[in-house]
């Protein structure tokens, strides 16, 4: 059976499957999965900055945009896609609640 990243060799007139090769592609696609893996975590964690408070833009299907309301660019507030947003806070969240980035984890902001 050949799966995603199996390689094959030409032999005679068909081909065959190349487990040494198949073997070599499938760890260069992890090797390359991971680095964009690790690559967004630095990309959202440059973007959870302390202190700062996140307006809550969309949420669907398991999924939340935050903006932050403390770092406005280019005439508008930046948004990120937060893969790591607390499922105890998503529950409950609502588009326009704000959230406060603090000691590396999302608070719900109180409003007086």
């Amino acid at each position: 059976m050949l799966w995603f990243g199996s390689v094959l060799r030409k032999q005679d007139i068909g081909f065959v499957l190349d487990n040494e090769g198949t073997k070599s592609v499938g760890r260069e696609i992890n090797t390359m999965i991971k680095q964009k893996i690790e690559e967004q975590h630095e990309y959202l964690d440059s973007k959870r900055i302390e202190g700062h408070t996140y307006e809550v833009g969309e949420k669907y299907d398991g999924r939340i945009w935050l903006y932050d309301r403390d770092s406005v660019m280019n005439d508008g507030i930046e948004g990120i896609e937060e893969i790591e947003f607390p499922k105890e806070l998503y529950q409950d969240a609502k588009e326009g609640d704000l959230f406060t980035y603090q000691n590396g984890e999302y608070r719900k902001s109180k409003i007086f």
